[in-house]
């Protein structure tokens, strides 16, 4: 009991406003005598759930980070599989279990979302039809899919359009910071190759997705010179050292998430301390191995975009 309890009164006292007595702000709002919550302090009387929720709530504290962790090596993270018959039902509840989590930031006053991209973020294709319906070839794959569909075969639901409007919508409260990785266009263009191969692309089809990667990176050297991607501030950073994994970092006042990308669209999510302490140190070396090109770094702009167009014509 004792080693729960003292990790959740580590949290609570890690959160407190400054010039805040631990046992004065239990006392107020769990209506307890200072006595009482003292022996909580000292874990020689256990919280009830309602006092933990009402704690949690009034904190801001995600559950999931009470779980401790055995030997100092073991972290809390859930594994979401998306399992679904339908393309688009697939996409869709993974773009919901990401705004489920984003819920949990909407009432925090500073809040950021740092993205570390491997391959070309979805963020800034959301309305390009082409690469979306790759996106959906590439789920369909990786789900194990009896009877794949071709390229012609898939179709874009409103259902899709109005979770990406939601998910776009709730990020507007983040400050969002993205961080692209140096061989961008490698993954999506070996997966053109090999659908084309297989005769899931024809050639009007892979003629309309280079179009559409063109256009995004006319899009991406326009956020370099505004710093804004659909009227919002964007901080806009290329990486030099290579990136083997795409994650998101959500940081806020007394709240942390990561989602690490897996197999697509499966993701890995935690709200542990440790784990996203992993993460945040991963972010700086990374930052610290990049270049800022919004508003800044025009040459070294120039020519990471430059190499991404080589590679796509070649």
């Amino acid at each position: 009991m004792s080693s729960y309890q003292k990790h959740f009164i580590n949290i609570i006292s890690e959160q407190l406003p400054d010039g805040v007595k631990l046992v004065d702000f239990l006392s107020d709002l769990v209506h307890l005598s200072k006595e009482a919550c003292y022996r909580r302090i000292r874990c020689e009387v256990e919280f009830t759930l309602s006092e933990v929720v009402n704690i949690s709530k009034a904190l801001n504290i995600n559950l999931t980070s009470l779980v401790i962790r055995e030997g100092g090596d073991k972290v809390t993270c859930n594994l979401r599989v998306i399992k679904e018959e339908n393309l688009v039902d697939g996409y869709v509840k993974k773009l919901e279990a990401e705004l489920n989590v984003l819920e949990g930031f909407e009432s925090k006053s500073k809040h950021s979302m740092l993205m570390v991209s491997k391959e070309l973020p979805e963020l800034l294709y959301f309305g390009s039809t082409g690469l979306m319906k790759l996106r959906l070839m590439k789920l369909q794959l990786n789900q194990g899919v009896g009877n794949p569909k071709g390229f012609d075969q898939i179709e874009l639901s409103p259902r899709l359009k109005k979770v990406q409007g939601a998910y776009w919508k709730a990020i507007q409260y983040f400050n969002i910071v993205l961080y692209l990785g140096p061989e961008l266009l490698t993954g999506i263009l070996y997966d053109i190759e090999y659908f084309y191969k297989t005769d899931m692309l024809s050639l009007e089809n892979k003629n309309v997705l280079i179009a559409e990667i063109v256009e995004i990176l006319g899009l991406i050297s326009d956020i370099g010179s505004t710093g804004e991607y659909k009227g919002k501030k964007l901080d806009l950073y290329i990486s030099h050292l290579a990136i083997e994994l795409s994650h998101t970092c959500l940081v806020s006042d007394g709240l942390e998430a990561t989602v690490l990308d897996l197999n697509y669209p499966n993701t890995l999510l935690s709200f542990d301390r440790a784990f996203n302490q992993a993460q945040t140190h991963r972010l700086q070396v990374i930052k610290r191995t990049s270049t800022l090109i919004s508003q800044s770094g025009e040459m070294e702009k120039t020519a990471y975009l430059n190499k991404q167009r080589e590679l796509l014509q070649s």
